[in-house]
């Protein structure tokens, strides 16, 4: 996975500030992508959980993380093929280890769960989606699932 940017060279922090266009593929076989067309060009970064932030190969986590600053919204990213309870769990660790932190430190008031998926599953995963849902709600948050690709407009 990689965050496509000009100026991005290592895994830890992609500072996309301003920046109009962010991709977020799957570097392997880039059949998931996650896009956003930041018209307004708000302060954004970008972060890499899987590997970066998290690297205890026993906890789940997902891909990435996007902060916008200008709007305190956070958006914790999946890249998956087509297991969404995978995809649903590793995002509900990851909202549980660190929206926290980021709402007391940093005052994000929203934790949205965005999965993309390359192959469209069957049948969505009702009790782990509706966890996931749950808990994003409950920060104000939403979740979104989208095969192939998906584009959130700031």
């Amino acid at each position: 996975m990689k965050l496509r940017h000009p100026y991005s060279t290592t895994c830890e922090v992609y500072n996309t500030y301003h920046l109009r266009e962010i991709v977020l593929e799957d570097s392997k076989n880039k059949k998931s992508i996650y896009r956003v067309i930041n018209k307004m060009e708000n302060e954004v970064i970008g972060l890499r959980v899987d590997g970066c932030i998290t690297t205890d190969n026993n906890v789940k986590k997902c891909d990435f993380l996007l902060l916008n600053w200008t709007t305190k919204a956070t958006y914790f990213i999946e890249l998956k093929g087509s297991n969404l309870n995978e995809a649903c769990k590793q995002l509900i660790q990851s909202i549980r280890t660190n929206y926290p932190m980021l709402q007391n430190e940093f005052g994000y008031v929203a934790a949205n769960a965005r999965i993309v998926v390359s192959k469209t599953p069957k049948i969505l995963p009702k009790s782990s989606y509706e966890a996931l849902n749950k808990l994003v709600r409950s920060h104000d948050g939403e979740v979104e699932v989208k095969s192939k690709e998906y584009q959130e407009r700031f």
